[in-house]
């Protein structure tokens, strides 16, 4: 019984005193996760099509990246806004918040791009600080900024 004791001390010992992962003091945007507003949103689901792929937390709030032509390799695609012609290396990005109603999208004015990776056919897409519009339900206009580290 003191052998057995004496070993449930030294692991509570050992696991009281274990090294914690250290804060790098990184500011990054964890993975599958955007942020808008200051509000962080996580993703559970995505749906793609022909050149768009769109994400949406549990709260049906929502990302979506519109593409000339869905990528198939690494890339890196500037970031424009809606109304301007899309080239092949361009992408347009829109959030949707439904409670309070608000759409966001990027302005195309910071120069901003977003990072592709294609990984076995699944994209991978990461930015910091891009510039957006917001509207809300009554028609007032602000601006934000996004960021996002997000995959299928």
């Amino acid at each position: 019984m003191k052998k057995v004791l004496l070993s449930v001390c030294t692991l509570g010992v050992l696991f009281s005193s274990s090294c914690k992962k250290s804060d790098s003091g990184s500011t990054s945007t964890p993975s599958n996760t955007w942020t808008l507003l200051g509000a962080s949103h996580t993703s559970i689901t995505s749906t793609r099509n022909a050149n768009s792929i769109a994400f949406a937390d549990a709260a049906g709030n929502s990302l979506a990246f519109y593409f000339k032509a869905y990528p198939t390799t690494d890339g890196s695609y500037n970031i424009i806004d809606p109304a301007k012609t899309q080239g092949a290396n361009d992408v347009i990005i829109q959030t949707l918040t439904p409670s309070p109603l608000l759409e966001a999208y990027a302005t195309g004015t910071d120069s901003k791009t977003v990072a592709v990776k294609v990984t076995s056919g699944k994209v991978s897409m990461v930015c910091s600080s891009v510039l957006m519009k917001t509207t809300n339900s009554t028609g007032d206009t602000s601006t934000t900024t996004l960021s996002t580290n997000i995959s299928e």
